[in-house]
């Protein structure tokens, strides 16, 4: 279940269908990542500052990634911990995390 969780994130940032094909960008949808790389690329290679629409998908994506970065937060901070207890009843070692 804290897996299920973890890949949910995941798969919000990173496209994990990926396998390294010529094909895959016209398989698989780009994830945040992909489009963040995208808009770095497309502000970078002008020979202005970014564009009033490139202003406002940075701040659409910034939102994006700050909802992602509560969700991680509060998992590290609840499932884990969770989880942590249940492997320490099995005698097991836990999950190490570092929040910031």
């Amino acid at each position: 279940m804290l897996d299920e969780k973890l890949t949910s994130v995941e798969e919000n940032l990173v496209q994990l269908k990926l396998t390294g094909g010529s094909q895959d960008i016209l398989r698989w949808l780009m994830k945040l990542y992909g489009k963040v790389s995208m808009l770095a690329g497309i502000v970078a290679s002008g020979d202005f500052g970014p564009t009033d629409q490139s202003r406002e998908v940075h701040a659409m994506y910034k939102e994006m990634i700050a909802d992602y970065q509560a969700q991680l937060k509060a998992l590290l901070e609840k499932d884990v911990p969770d989880f942590n207890d249940l492997l320490k009843q099995k005698d097991m070692q836990g999950i190490i995390t570092q929040i910031k």
